[in-house]
């Protein structure tokens, strides 16, 4: 089985030729099928089918010599809710929805639904408190774990 770290060498120059991201790489288990699961999205963090499809052609071109054993391709977007994992990101998540989760308490509470207000040195959060529509700073040193979410 290739490295991951072999793999996303080997991808990178045709993502960053198309404008892509590589989001995450890694190798699935199914039964006894190997599944090289590649996670795209465009700069803006949005994602569509045709342009995985077309990813998915190309990247399977580089690889197939490459990797000798038998294993499915899965090109995909990573998700609505994806984890912010490079919280160098939040500056470009202005106005958008995410769930946080501090690694410490606020009156009581450590996770909060709301929208990035700002981004810098200190991030600000909008949220809705039962009716009460309340902002919350913090760093990104605080950030036990951060994704996108989904407004309903």
């Amino acid at each position: 089985m290739e490295s991951i770290e072999k793999i996303k060498q080997l991808i990178q120059p045709v993502l960053e030729q198309n404008e892509i991201e590589l989001y995450e790489a890694k190798w699935l288990n199914e039964k006894k099928s190997k599944i090289l699961q590649i996670a795209i999205m465009k700069k803006n963090g949005s994602m569509d089918l045709d342009t995985c499809a077309l990813m998915s052609e190309k990247i399977s071109e580089i690889l197939d010599d490459v990797i000798t054993m038998q294993y499915l391709l899965e090109v995909c977007s990573p998700g609505a809710e994806r984890e912010i994992k490079d919280l160098n990101e939040l500056a470009n998540l202005i106005d958008k929805h995410v769930f946080v989760r501090l690694n410490h308490s606020v009156n009581k509470k450590n996770e909060f639904t709301g929208d990035i207000v700002r981004a810098d040195e200190v991030i600000t959060l909008s949220y809705r408190d039962k009716a009460v529509l309340k902002k919350i700073d913090f760093k990104k040193e605080e950030i036990e774990f951060i994704r996108l979410a989904v407004k309903i």
